[in-house]
This record gives C-alpha cells, sequence and structure tokens, in this order.
C-alpha cells in the first residue's frame, strides 16, 4: 500500500532543505539529505515538532512527551500524545494537545 505524507510533512522537509541550502551554499542541492520526519509514535513526533520549532529559530526544551518553549514572548507548552481524543484540546494560555504532526502544525500557523 502506498501511503502518501501530510501537507505539514512536506513543508517541514522543505523548510529543512532550505536551511540546509542557506548554512552550505557552496554545496550542490542534490548532496543534501532530509531526515525521515514522521508522527507515527509519540517519540517520533516529539522529535519532529522539535526539529519544527528549531527550524523556526525557536529555544525549546524537550522532555517525556512535553515540549515548552517560547514564542512571540509567550510561554507554550505542547503535550505529544498518541490518544487523538486529546487531540487539539486547548486549554488556558498556550497548551496544545498534538497527536500528529499536521494538528500541530495547522495549530502552530493559526495561532502565531
Amino acid at each position: 500500500m502506498k501511503t502518501t505524507k501530510s501537507h505539514a510533512i512536506i513543508a517541514l522537509r522543505e523548510l529543512y532543505l532550505c536551511e540546509q541550502k542557506r548554512k552550505y551554499p557552496r554545496y550542490p542541492a542534490q548532496y543534501f539529505t532530509v531526515p525521515a520526519f514522521s508522527d507515527k509514535t509519540q517519540k517520533s513526533l516529539n522529535t519532529t515538532i522539535s526539529a519544527f520549532l528549531r527550524l523556526k529559530g525557536h529555544d525549546h526544551n524537550s522532555k517525556k512527551g512535553t515540549i515548552t518553549t517560547t514564542i512571540n514572548g509567550n510561554e507554550v507548552t505542547i503535550y505529544t500524545t498518541t490518544d487523538t481524543k486529546e487531540s487539539g484540546q486547548l486549554t488556558i494560555g498556550f497548551r496544545f494537545a498534538a497527536s500528529d504532526f499536521e494538528g500541530f502544525y495547522i495549530w502552530f500557523n493559526l495561532t502565531f
């Protein structure tokens, strides 16, 4: 069965490639490789969101399914979970439970 990558994963891959080209302008584009970003498990989702935040220029701390960062002066906490029932619940402040990268990506772009 062929699987398709989500729009958010494709955008993250493009963001990663742009950053590599910016950091290493003398290397030809065909020499760059992109990590296999995924949101299949909680660990891979955590890694993918961390990479996105780093590429967007946000320092963050990541610990056991929780990512904390400051964006535009606001403290943001992201909980990575594999439970889709918790996905998208936004409480007081900037707290978001992400069950997939697509949902996080949409929330991030709408919020910030």
